[in-house]
């Protein structure tokens, strides 16, 4: 057999190996780089419609609620920089000690958590909850401390959050027992006031657990002044818990539509929703996640790296976002990622890890190339 035919025939074998190696030691679209791009689309995008925009358009009607159901504190004033830097301590968390921050992320030191909290932290919780909303970002130190990539940044430690917000419940709870309504309502607004420095917060996670707080203390607040007869103030709490309800509501399902449509940066609605001011700040900067981990869902990108229109893509949701005070502070951790995912694999911290633990479940690996394999092993990690 002549060697031209004998090569021809390995190239052959080699692509059909190639071929099965992926389909068989993967599920997730990223490692299926055989199937046509068309046909993922397909299946991708049947969830869309089911992410409709407008229950997330009630932020301003939210903003009028809270200033009218905590107007009877008072003016809220800003906090002092010792009161302050007390609440940030009790809300840091040191982050993981596999994927350490490169410089300190805290404004503070954490404090450690116990099982209650002290009357010295009770008091500067409470302080903190009547306080004007703080600004975007708050307590984290300027550059965020450089994290290598979005995933490592540490987001805030809710225990001492969690432990207030039980025990205004349960002072709540007992002042009504004894007819003291205005101790209950006191302390169901006291709930909101917290909730309030985290709903309109860039990250998701401050979004999503200021939604359950805030939900909670509003329901605090409609069951004390249903109690003290005063239909009105429960009448507008229970709407407060509704639009809250709605207008936050951000997990799984909603994260992986954005994924679906960050798979095409070229259909628009990433950056429709970017662009989009009447939307909470945390869905708005989704939309960068969504365009980044978008890439493990295009076979030609899995292969031969993020493309061109791509790195303009996420360019363009960084300047649709800026209006939000300190989201460029973000941004450059998105963008290495991706350039990082064009060279050798995913060298960050994020894709070492993912490799550590999924590279080696792709059968025959060492006939797929080094940086698919990485890429693989990377998409396997995020999604």
């Amino acid at each position: 057999m002549p060697s031209s035919a004998r090569t021809l025939r390995f190239k052959l074998l080699l692509s059909t190996l190639l071929v099965v190696s992926a389909v068989l030691t993967s599920g997730t679209a990223a490692s299926v780089v055989v199937a046509s791009d068309a046909a993922r689309r397909t299946a991708n995008e049947r969830p869309l419609d089911d992410l409709s925009l407008d229950p997330y358009r009630h932020t301003l009607a939210i903003h009028a609620l809270v200033d009218s159901l905590l107007a009877p504190l008072g003016s809220p004033t800003a906090l002092d920089s010792a009161t302050f830097q007390a609440a940030v301590a009790l809300m840091a968390h040191p982050g993981s000690a596999t994927n350490p921050a490169r410089r300190p992320v805290w404004v503070a030191e954490p404090v450690a958590t116990a099982d209650t909290l002290t009357p010295t932290q009770l008091a500067v919780l409470r302080t903190w909850a009547r306080s004007a909303p703080l600004p975007p970002l708050w307590g984290y130190r300027v550059g965020l401390g450089a994290p290598e990539t979005p995933w490592v940044l540490p987001t805030r430690a809710w225990r001492h959050v969690l432990q207030f917000v039980k025990q205004n419940e349960r002072e709540a709870d007992s002042a009504l027992v004894l007819g003291e309504v205005a101790t209950a309502v006191l302390r169901a607004r006291e709930t909101i006031g917290a909730a309030r420095h985290f709903t309109d917060q860039p990250l998701a996670m401050d979004m999503v657990i200021g939604r359950a707080t805030m939900m909670r203390g509003a329901k605090l607040l409609a069951r004390a002044t249903r109690q003290g007869d005063d239909p009105a103030t429960s009448s507008q709490a229970n709407r407060l818990a509704a639009l809250v309800r709605a207008n936050y509501a951000f997990g799984h399902p909603q994260m992986v539509r954005l994924y679906t449509m960050g798979a095409d940066v070229a259909d628009g609605r990433l950056e429709a929703i970017a662009a989009d001011r009447s939307l909470p700040a945390g869905l708005r900067v989704a939309t960068l996640e969504a365009a980044l981990v978008g890439v493990c869902l295009r076979t030609r990108e899995v292969l031969l790296g993020a493309s061109s229109e791509r790195h303009d893509a996420l360019a363009q949701l960084a300047r649709a976002v800026s209006d939000i005070p300190r989201t460029g502070e973000l941004v450059p951790a998105f963008i290495g990622v991706l350039d990082d995912f064009d060279r050798d694999g995913v060298a960050s911290q994020a894709g070492r890890a993912a490799r550590g633990e999924d590279e080696g479940r792709m059968a025959v690996q060492w006939m797929v190339p080094t940086g698919v394999r990485q890429r693989y092993a990377f998409c396997r990690g995020v999604m």
